[in-house]
């Protein structure tokens, strides 16, 4: 029996509230407003555009901001461009950056770089905490008349003679049958603009449906854990960011830590690491944990309180990454196109950029009328025009310079790259997708299977659901897992004895558990405790995973991240 769906139209729906889609709506209500102002005052001929109930953004979190993650020190060069007076307009930030640090750590002692290269330095940019600036963002965009439905998660691409026509809404609160009492909405649109983050549940639905990735190379990631601590008087050194390499990471774990300061007695440290790692006990909650250790951490910290917790993976792979960025009656921004520069661990200001660049297509496509694809295509046209374009270009062997191993022999890679314009040093090659570049326990270890790092400091260590709960995620339990495990025989019989269950590590809220009962093993899946980063379903060297959409506003609720 088909599922009665209620429906709305709309000429362009926006899916995810991100910097790249708030960006796409801000800048387009004020495209459309100064072009409606002009005609008004008859500088210009035309027809005005409507645009009352027009223009709409769904967001899965419960509010906006509840799942936006980032670092986050954000370059201003593309909010400048949209919104020159977004200081005037109260933009949430903790300082700008104005002492900028990078030290190797070995297990016990740091080391100052004296000299900083060009892409790293970071004075003049700014620190922020991204659940402050997406819900500020929305809050404009609000104003402009964009209409926002925060709680909604896009679920399926709605699809009619090859073109995408719109978007189907989550189902709740299903019966045993499958029949839910809430069904979803279908809303359709001219446009759908897809900035769902990395690996956006409708984006992995449209790239192969339209072969969007023919001729790429694999989307990879790298996987990021973060916390708040508030610190005692007099140790927050407003506008000072530090990054680190070195202890607890290796050659075979590429990745880094950073501290940023700010504002009120906060700090926000993360750790960050390669998920093409080749290590299957690969687990960047324990890294930050132990990184967390190291005497210039312990020193900083003691005495502080956690506050809160995150994590989020983050596309890694880079220029040779991004998709085709258009398809008839679809655009993807952002993290979900892949544009993130991982030589800078930046990617607000790109995101930002590609909604500026798809606002002006959208701009013409209302204007005139024409929502054609040739028109479309105007907004990957002028991304190839644009300055975000070449910054890409110009690292675009950087993520396969670091698989190679960090620091010997990525660092002679990196070198020639920044000296030739990201040219590679030998024969370029291709990045293998996460799940396959993990190996087995044997492969890697030998017979010298590790032993876990004793904890030195209990009250700087949290354990993973500690940390969960400073996340303060919640699912109904009620429904049924987002998270599917397509062969569940295949967790124990093959994956578990070869690889050790990697879930179960490098999951960094404790999600995959493997349980043991009568000497019968089991994988059991906490999906409730789920931060909605999906790294296993990137990551499981089986491919075995799918992380699919929980009910709309389930999951973290960050307010500081």
């Amino acid at each position: 029996m088909p599922i009665e769906r209620e429906e709305m139209q709309f000429n362009v729906l926006l899916v995810g509230a991100g910097p790249a889609n708030l960006t796409c709506a801000i800048h387009l209500m004020n495209l459309i407003n100064d072009h409606n102002n002009k005609i008004k005052l008859r500088l210009i001929q035309g027809n005005p555009i409507e645009t009352e109930d027009k223009i709409a953004l769904i967001e899965k979190g419960s509010y906006i901001g509840a799942h936006a993650f980032s670092g986050a020190v954000m370059d201003p060069i593309s909010i400048k461009e949209f919104l020159p007076d977004f200081l005037e307009k109260e933009f949430p930030n903790e300082g700008i950056v104005s002492n900028d640090e990078f030290h190797w750590l070995s297990k016990s002692s740091s080391y100052r770089f004296p000299f900083l290269p060009k892409p790293m330095r970071n004075n003049g940019n700014y620190i922020i905490s991204i659940s402050k600036v997406t819900t500020w963002m929305a809050k404009l965009a609000e104003e402009l008349g964009v209409v926002i439905f925060p709680g909604f998660a896009g679920v399926k691409l709605l699809t009619e003679n090859n073109r995408v026509i719109g978007v189907q809404t989550d189902d709740r609160n299903l019966d045993k049958d499958g029949i839910p009492e809430e069904p979803g909405y279908n809303l359709f649109s001219k446009i759908t603009v897809l900035g769902e983050g990395p690996k956006g549940t409708l984006t992995r639905q449209a790239i192969p449906m339209f072969h969007l990735d023919q001729g790429r190379n694999v989307s990879t990631y790298e996987l990021g854990c973060k916390e708040i601590w508030e610190l005692p008087q007099g140790r927050i050194e407003k506008g000072k960011i530090v990054h680190t390499v070195g202890y607890p990471l290796n050659k075979d774990t590429p990745g880094g830590g950073f501290i940023y300061h700010l504002s009120e007695n906060k700090i926000a440290l993360g750790m960050v690491c390669y998920l093409s790692s080749k290590d299957p006990y690969l687990d960047p909650h324990r890294k930050l944990q132990e990184w967390k250790q190291h005497p210039y951490l312990k020193n900083l910290l003691e005495g502080g309180k956690p506050l809160y917790y995150g994590a989020k993976s983050i596309p890694s792979g880079g220029f040779y990454t991004i998709p085709k960025l258009t398809t008839d009656g679809l655009m993807i921004l952002g993290d979900s196109a892949n544009m993130l520069n991982s030589q800078r661990l930046k990617g607000i200001h790109l995101a930002m950029k590609s909604g500026i660049l798809s606002a002006e297509t959208i701009f013409n496509c209302m204007k005139n009328n024409n929502y054609t694809q040739d028109t479309l295509n105007q907004y990957e046209t002028q991304f190839k025009q644009s300055w975000a374009y070449k910054e890409l270009y110009n690292v675009r062997n950087f993520t396969q310079a670091m698989d190679k191993g960090f620091p010997i022999p990525a660092i002679f890679h990196l070198g020639f790259q920044m000296i030739t314009g990201g040219k590679s040093l030998g024969s370029s090659s291709s990045i293998k997708s996460n799940h396959t570049s993990t190996q087995t326990i044997s492969q890697f270890y030998g017979s010298n299977i590790p032993k876990l790092s004793p904890i030195v400091s209990k009250e700087l260590f949290i354990d993973k659901l500690s940390d969960v709960y400073l996340s303060n995620t919640t699912h109904n339990e009620k429904q049924q897992s987002h998270i599917i495990i397509k062969d569940k025989e295949l967790c124990i019989k093959e994956c578990y004895p070869q690889f050790g269950s990697p879930c179960t590590k490098y999951c960094p809220a404790g999600v995959y558990e493997i349980i043991e009962n009568n000497n019968e093993k089991s994988l059991r899946v906490n999906f409730a405790n789920c931060v909605h980063c999906k790294a296993a379903d990137m990551k499981c060297p089986f491919d075995n995973i799918i992380w699919s959409l929980p009910q709309g506003g389930d999951g973290p609720k960050y307010t500081m991240l």
